[in-house]
């Protein structure tokens, strides 16, 4: 008797337990207004070839847990280049790739979407 009223229990609780549930945990992701720093990895003038390979890098971010939709890349001329945002890499970066759209001189930078806080400016020159 002892021995099914234990069993019995045993299972009551077992069959509670799996009939509660968690509450999911609040997000702790950083909003663009608590976005802290934005620094360019490779700040140094860059040179492209039209028709050539994309450029590739990287901004840092910090606090490190930003959302991407957070970050905008600004061209100073767009119809020079283009620069895409990327994945975000462990660690705070977020990847960009600039694409050469014809010859000239321009640059871009990343800034937070409420435009409070902008990178570095990277000069670009596009030739043939």
């Amino acid at each position: 008797m002892k021995k099914s009223c234990i069993t019995i229990m045993l299972l009551l609780i077992i069959l509670l337990s799996a009939c509660t549930t968690v509450e999911p945990s609040e997000t702790t992701e950083t909003t663009a207004a608590q976005i802290s720093s934005l620094k360019m990895y490779i700040t140094d003038a860059q040179e492209m070839t039209l028709g050539g390979l994309k450029y590739e890098s990287w901004v840092k971010v910090e606090p490190t847990n930003f959302s991407a939709d957070d970050i905008e890349f600004i061209s100073m001329h767009p119809d020079t280049l283009s620069v895409e945002a990327g994945k975000v890499a462990v660690g705070g970066n977020l990847w960009f790739s600039v694409t050469a759209k014809k010859e000239g001189i321009s640059g871009f930078y990343a800034q937070t979407k409420d435009g409070k806080l902008k990178s570095e400016v990277i000069k670009v020159t596009i030739t043939k």
